[in-house]
């Protein structure tokens, strides 16, 4: 099975931090969001990957490069004009062959088994297998409808209720068969989703569901970008424990990293993660904030619910 990771969205939410970089290409516990995905994917024993860019594709191309798992033979598809995640995946046809591949969403944050979601989709008779998660309260985009047998009976609404059906969200993780894909639009832009899945649905097609009870996290805001960042840092290994040259606290919920300079009376009220080389200034003050490795908080200055990158630019969690 090959895997296909897309990171070709504009990411405006996130402006002013993506006008320099893809999103996928935004660091998260002091790594890239693709860098996390690239490695899942290896992990769960696929090699071959195709990543898709438009905006800023030299950040994705950057990431790749330094990021790459060892033994993975990685592709790009570089798109001049955005193709949708369906016409991104008909564009990719001859590449992904006769066989299932794997798509996940390039600025996902989860912990989904994909061994186990590969698995399941090989012991089911489906054009499609779709991770899917519990909605939080008052959450509606993107819902499905799975009966008790675990099959995806509805999506987006679409066609009359079916009785004995729960509601779930999609988390933009799948598998998908070639023949799902002939359903697609042979050209241009189309979404898998409502084009692909609600196709098949119509013409009864078997999509199947797997379950994923763990954490998932659209990064796609500001707000929501920090809440997973956090979030790693405090259930990462890794993150939770540091190197032996970074200072941590997780009870304070600090990260300090190596190299960090310190000003004068610094006022840092957790969460706070500096990044590698961070300066900040005298008598500045830090609270819910991400500072990019190399990056600059000015003398005095008050930052609250920020995300900085090594250039200065800021996102604010307020403007989620």
């Amino acid at each position: 099975m090959k895997a296909f990771i897309l990171a070709a969205g504009l990411g405006t939410r996130l402006a002013p931090l993506t006008q320099e970089r893809a999103k996928p290409a935004l660091p998260l516990a002091g790594k890239p969001m693709l860098a996390r995905v690239l490695e899942q994917v290896s992990m769960a024993g696929i090699q071959t990957i195709r990543v898709n860019s438009h905006h800023r594709p030299e950040s994705i191309d950057s990431v790749i490069e330094a990021y790459a798992p060892s033994g993975t033979d990685i592709s790009t598809q570089h798109e001049s004009v955005l193709l949708g995640t369906g016409g991104a995946l008909v564009e990719s046809r001859d590449w992904i062959g006769d066989d299932p591949v794997l798509v996940v969403n390039g600025d996902a944050v989860s912990d989904v088994d994909l061994g186990a979601l590969i698995d399941a989709h090989c012991s089911a008779d489906a054009v499609a297998t779709m991770t899917l998660r519990t909605p939080s309260d008052g959450e509606q985009f993107g819902r499905v409808e799975v009966n008790q047998d675990g099959r995806v009976v509805r999506i987006l609404d679409d066609g009359p209720p079916i009785d004995d059906t729960t509601s779930k969200m999609f988390c933009g993780i799948h598998i998908v068969e070639p023949s799902l894909l002939r359903m697609l639009e042979p050209a241009g832009f189309s979404c898998v989703v409502r084009r692909g899945y609600l196709d098949a649905l119509r013409a009864g097609c078997v999509v199947h569901s797997f379950d994923h009870p763990g954490y998932f996290a659209d990064a796609g805001t500001p707000s929501r970008f920090l809440d997973a960042h956090w979030h790693v840092l405090m259930n990462e290994p890794r993150a939770k424990d540091g190197r032996p040259e970074d200072s941590v606290d997780t009870e304070r919920q600090l990260w300090l990293e190596q190299g960090v300079a310190m000003g004068d009376g610094v006022t840092l009220d957790g969460p706070v993660y500096l990044g590698r080389g961070a300066s900040v200034g005298d008598g500045a003050s830090l609270k819910d904030v991400l500072i990019e490795a190399g990056g600059t908080v000015q003398k005095g200055e008050q930052l609250a619910g920020a995300i900085r990158l090594v250039s200065g630019a800021t996102a604010f969690r307020h403007t989620a």
